[in-house]
């Protein structure tokens, strides 16, 4: 009995360990001095194509003896003061802890920043093929403190996260020359969802089809004005642009991402329908487009520049872009 009750104990004990390890992978230790170690890298790295828009997890794990130093507090700042959005990474949320001092008697300072890399580097609007970014180098400054806990001095230490690189997939096929497609090449049916296919009822249902038409074309004949009428209303139903636009100007969107989405499709759908024109064209080089309003000059500068705004998805700036838009189309 005591065999078991002590197998069982150390199969619980292992359990846990395995668990723990799990939790809390090996990471890369990028940084040590006579203060502090620091562990640092992006995880779930192995084995896997990282794609342009995967959440990414970086930790950091600082250790050191919080009897001695003091570290600044590792915040959403932190990391985008080092990694901006400007060069590619957009952060979507933090979470920091403390663990308290161990039997070395360090503690241990535990950081986890979700992002995705959202951009081409160095802020281009185009980037061909795959993406390669290199990890910035993160400053960490920490306070020196005497016996009685006073300040004594500040010092900051730089470190690289593991890898020193990445490189992110293409999430669309492109050309052979890695240049984008046309528009139809990746929504060939415009962007709308594929008809539904229906069963063919037209044996069961011939004389039933045959009765309607004959009801079809004798209300046709009977009522020519009306049917006049009717397609009359119907010709000057709103274009798809202007119901979205409706809504935009109505300030039902709160929400910066619903209301950049909604006035994204607005443009895109007012520069296919009214300029015939399609705006992905102006994300290629100019080298690779023949015609001007490809091109994006002249008339059309005005909408290729917020066109291009808007795909960066600036926030707070709704009211801005909406005056850009329809100042543009009153022209």
């Amino acid at each position: 009995m005591k065999i078991n009750s002590i197998v069982m104990i150390l199969f619980l004990m292992g359990l846990s360990q395995l668990i723990y390890a799990q939790n809390f992978p090996l990471i890369a230790n990028v940084y040590n001095d006579d203060n502090l170690s620091v562990r640092a890298g992006v995880m779930n790295m192995e084995n896997r194509i990282i794609k342009f828009g995967d959440v990414l997890p970086m930790v950091i794990e600082v250790e050191y003896d919080a009897s001695a130093i003091r570290l600044q507090e590792m915040d959403q700042e932190f990391f985008s003061q080092a990694w901006p959005e400007e060069q590619g990474a957009f952060l979507l949320d933090s979470s920091s802890s403390i663990l308290s001092a161990s039997a070395n008697g360090l503690s241990t300072s535990s950081n986890i920043f979700r992002f995705q890399v959202m951009a081409c580097p160095e802020g281009k609007v185009l980037c061909k093929g795959s993406r390669f970014y290199d990890l910035p180098e993160f400053q960490l400054e920490y306070t020196t403190l005497d016996n009685a806990g006073n300040d004594v001095s500040t010092e900051s230490v730089q470190f690289r996260p593991w890898p020193a690189n990445l490189m992110i997939a293409s999430a669309i096929p492109l050309g052979k020359e890695g240049e984008l497609n046309s528009f139809a090449t990746y929504f060939p049916t415009g962007a709308y969802p594929n008809p539904l296919i229906g069963q063919d009822l037209r044996q069961s249902y011939k004389n039933m089809i045959a009765g309607g038409l004959i009801f079809l074309l004798g209300g046709i004949l009977m009522s020519p004005f009306s049917f006049f009428k009717r397609k009359s209303v119907a010709d000057k139903s709103k274009n798809r642009w202007e119901d979205i636009l409706s809504t935009l100007k109505s300030g039902e969107l709160q929400n910066d991402k619903e209301f950049l989405d909604s006035l994204r499709k607005c443009l895109v759908w007012y520069i296919v329908d009214e300029l015939k024109t399609d705006p992905f064209y102006w994300l290629k080089h100019e080298t690779e487009v023949v015609h001007d309003d490809q091109k994006g000059t002249g008339d059309l500068a005005g909408y290729r520049e917020l066109f291009i705004d808007i795909l960066h998805s600036p926030e707070g700036k709704n009211d801005e872009l909406l005056n850009r838009f329809t100042t543009l189309i009153a022209k």
